[in-house]
């Protein structure tokens, strides 16, 4: 992981990789490099997981508005979830959840771009979380970039 990111198993033992997916897949979201956590290869057997990455602090008091921009990929079945969080100098504030259905299709070139104004949030210490949970095997593949 970059300096100052942290990827962290709440629960199970899988976390966040970084780089390119190679495993099963044959291309990646653009051929950059990227955070992924990919079910698929885990495979049915794997303990259920919560996994979050955390960006390192950052001031968010600099600007009067700023954004989280992140293109994802979630391909997902059954009980699982990717999620966006800020945290706001005292507690982390949800941003957008995405669970229930398959919201970019099978392969990691079906992504979607998300822009969410975080201005409402604004703290010296802000810090940007993305976790994925698993709940049972589904063949989730959560990535961004």
């Amino acid at each position: 992981m970059p300096a100052g990111w942290q990827n962290n198993a709440d629960t199970g033992v899988n976390v966040w990789s970084l780089g390119q997916d190679t495993n099963n897949w044959t291309q990646n979201m653009d051929g950059t490099c990227m955070a992924f956590f990919n079910d698929d290869a885990l495979g049915d057997a794997a303990p259920y997981s919560r996994v979050t990455l955390l960006s390192p602090p950052f001031d968010g008091t600099q600007n009067a508005i700023i954004t989280f921009e992140i293109d994802f990929h979630l391909r997902q079945y059954n009980a699982s979830a990717l999620s966006f969080m800020v945290f706001d100098g005292t507690e982390y504030r949800p941003l957008a959840s995405y669970s229930g259905q398959n919201y970019t299709g099978d392969a990691y070139s079906d992504e979607a771009h998300a822009v969410i104004d975080i201005s409402a949030y604004r703290a010296t210490n802000n810090r940007i979380a993305i976790g994925i949970r698993r709940l049972q095997y589904m063949g989730l593949v959560g990535c961004c970039r």
